[in-house]
C-alpha cells in the first residue's frame, strides 16, 4: 500500500486537473439544457459559435489527461532534467505506431484524435486508437528504463560527445517506436476482449444480471480511461438496441433511441438502462462519500477550512457532476472502499434495470452536448407529468444509496482501512511512529485527514525518521506546524490509537497523583 499511496501522491495534481476540466464542462454544457437555456438565452451565431468553441478546447484538454498524468508523475518521480520532454515524445510515438493496426482487426470507431493526426488509407486505421491510461503506463516505463540505461553509459568513445540528457531522449525513442510497434500488435486482441464482454452484455440489455455485468465493465474501463470504447457501443451503436421512428428511420444506441423517443413525444420505452444508474451515484453515492471523507478531519482548522470546497464539490456532483474524476480519485485514496463503491453502484444499475425505472439524458443537438445523469436534468423531467414519477423513484432508491454508502464509508474509515487483510500493521504503524518521535511523551498534537498524519513534537531534537522506517507511510513532510505523515485510509485509525495512548498515560499520572496525595 505504502506504494500505492505514493502514486496517489504523484497523480494528486493531475486529479485536480481532469476534476476542474470536467466541472467547467459540466458548466458550460449547462447552458444547452432547456431549464437553463430558457432563462439564459444565447440565440446569436456568434454565441452559439463560442460554445461550440469552448466545448472543443474542452474536449480536447479532457483528452489529454493522459499525458497529464504521465507528465506530473515523470516530473514528481522520476527526478531527472529530461523526464518529461522525453515522456510526452514517449507517449506522442507509441499513439503514432497505432497508425500501424489494420482496419481488418479494427475500426476507427475506436479513434484517438490527438493533434489532428490522421492518414487516410483503406487497409490501416485512419487516426491513432484511444489507448488511455495504458499509454501513461508504457511510457513512463520507457522514460524510466532510459534514465536507468543512460546512468550506466561510459562517457568515451566516439559518442562521448553526447550528453546524457541526450541519450535518454535516444533511448526513449528507440524504445518507444518498438515498444508502440507491439502494442499496434497487441491492441486489437484486447479490444476484442473488451468486445467480447460487451456482446455477452449485448444479448440481453432487459436482464438485471447483465447490467450489474456492464456497469463493472464500465467501472473498469473508467480506471483505464477508456470508457469512450463502452459508450460508443451502447450510448450510440448497435449494443444499446435499435429502434425504427415513425418516419421510417433505424436508430441505434441507448441514448440516440432514448432522444429520438423524447423528440417523436413518446413516453421512452425500454431504454435510458444505462444511465438510470448515473443519476444515483452522481446525486446521492457521491455526496455521501464525499462527506464521509470530510469527517475524516479532526483539526477543527481544517474543518473549517476546507468546508465549503465539500459543499461546493456536493452541489457540484449533484447539479453537474464529476463521476469519471470523482472514481479516479477514490481507487488511489482508499481502495477497499472504491471496491464497496463499485460493488453497490453496479447493485444500483440491476435494481434500477429490474423496478424498469429508466430515465435518460438531456442532449442539445444543436450545440452537440451531452451530459450524463444529473441533477439539472431532473429539474427539466420534474415537469413532465409522466417521466417526473421515474425521477421520483429514482429519488427513492438514491435515498438508500446514500444511507448504505454513507454508512460503508464510516464503517471503512473506523475500522476496514487497516488491518482488514492483514492483522497487526497499525500496532506495527504506532509503535514506528512512537520511536521516531521519541517516545510517547514527546508528542503534543496529533490529528488526522482522510489521509494524512499530523503529529506536533515538544522537544524536535528528540524526533528522528531515521531510526526506522514507519510502516505504511509513503512521504514524511516537516514544516512549522510540525510533521505530516502520508498513512493513506489508515490516517484516522493511526491517530485514535495514538491519542488513545495518550489519554491512557494522562489517566495514569493522574491517578499516580492522587495516590500519592
Amino acid at each position: 500500500m505504502k506504494r500505492w499511496h505514493s502514486l496517489f501522491d504523484g497523480m494528486s495534481a493531475s486529479l485536480k486537473y481532469y476534476l476542474i476540466l470536467t466541472l467547467i464542462y459540466g458548466i458550460v454544457g449547462s447552458f444547452a439544457i432547456p431549464v437553463i437555456s430558457s432563462v439564459i438565452r444565447f440565440d446569436t451565431l456568434r454565441s452559439i459559435r463560442l460554445f461550440e468553441i469552448t466545448r472543443l478546447v474542452l474536449v480536447f484538454l479532457i483528452q489529454l489527461f493522459p499525458f497529464v498524468v504521465l507528465v506530473s508523475l515523470a516530473q514528481r518521480k522520476l527526478k531527472h532534467s529530461g523526464a518529461v520532454v522525453a515522456s510526452i515524445i514517449s507517449g506522442v510515438i507509441i499513439y503514432s505506431m497505432t497508425l500501424f493496426i489494420p482496419l481488418s482487426r479494427i475500426t476507427n470507431q475506436y479513434a484517438f484524435n490527438l493533434l489532428n493526426l490522421t492518414l487516410t488509407s483503406t487497409d490501416f486505421v485512419s487516426q491513432p486508437i484511444q489507448l488511455g491510461l495504458v499509454m501513461t503506463l508504457l511510457s513512463y516505463q520507457i522514460v524510466k528504463l532510459s534514465i536507468s540505461i543512460s546512468k550506466r553509459r561510459i562517457p568515451y568513445g566516439f559518442t562521448g560527445f553526447i550528453d546524457n540528457d541526450t541519450w535518454v531522449i535516444l533511448y526513449t525513442i528507440i524504445l518507444s517506436v518498438v515498444i508502440g510497434y507491439l502494442v499496434a500488435l497487441g491492441w486489437p486482441w484486447m479490444i476484442m476482449a473488451f468486445e467480447s464482454i460487451m456482446r455477452f452484455i449485448a444479448q440481453d440489455i432487459t436482464n438485471p444480471v447483465n447490467i450489474f455485468i456492464y456497469s463493472m465493465l464500465e467501472h473498469i474501463l473508467i480506471l483505464l480511461n477508456l470508457q469512450s470504447m463502452l459508450y460508443s457501443n451502447f450510448w450510440f451503436s448497435t449494443f444499446g438496441g435499435s429502434w425504427i421512428n415513425p418516419a421510417g428511420t433505424l436508430i441505434l444506441g441507448d441514448v440516440n433511441i432514448w432522444n429520438a423517443q423524447i423528440a417523436s413525444g413518446m413516453i421512452p420505452a425500454g431504454v435510458g438502462r444505462f444511465m438510470s444508474g448515473w443519476y444515483v451515484i452522481q446525486m446521492f453515492m457521491i455526496p455521501a462519500v464525499l462527506w464521509g471523507i470530510y469527517f475524516q478531519f479532526s483539526d477543527k482548522f481544517d474543518t473549517r477550512r476546507y468546508r465549503n470546497m465539500f459543499i461546493i464539490l456536493t452541489f457540484a456532483s449533484i447539479l453537474i457532476g464529476f463521476r469519471l474524476p470523482f472514481e479516479l480519485f477514490l481507487v488511489l485514496a482508499a481502495p477497499l472502499l472504491y471496491i464497496f463503491y463499485v460493488l453497490v453502484s453496479s447493485m444500483i444499475f440491476a435494481v434500477t434495470s429490474a423496478l424498469s425505472i429508466s430515465l435518460g439524458p438531456i442532449s442539445f443537438t444543436q450545440l452537440n452536448f451531452l451530459l450524463p445523469g444529473n441533477g439539472l436534468h431532473t429539474l427539466l423531467y420534474l415537469r413532465d407529468p409522466i417521466l417526473s414519477e421515474r425521477v421520483w423513484q429514482l429519488f427513492a432508491v438514491g435515498g438508500v444509496s446514500f444511507i448504505i454508502m454513507a454508512f460503508i464509508t464510516h464503517n471503512y474509515y473506523k475500522s476496514f482501512a487497516m488491518d482488514f487483510i492483514t492483522v497487526g500493521n497499525k500496532q506495527k504503524s504506532v509503535e514506528h511512529i512512537l520511536l521516531t518521535m521519541g517516545g510517547l511523551d514527546n508528542i503534543k498534537m496529533v490529528h488526522s485527514t482522510f489521509s494524512k498524519v499530523h503529529l506536533l513534537a515538544y522537544d524536535k531534537t528528540k524526533v528522528d525518521f531515521n531510526r526506522v522506517t514507519i510502516y505504511g507511510v509513503s512521504r514524511i513532510i516537516e514544516n512549522k506546524n510540525g510533521y505530516i505523515l502520508n498513512f493513506g485510509g489508515g490516517s484516522g485509525m493511526i491517530r485514535k490509537e495514538i491519542l488513545q495512548l495518550l489519554i491512557t498515560q494522562k489517566q495514569k499520572e493522574l491517578d499516580l497523583k492522587s495516590n500519592e496525595s
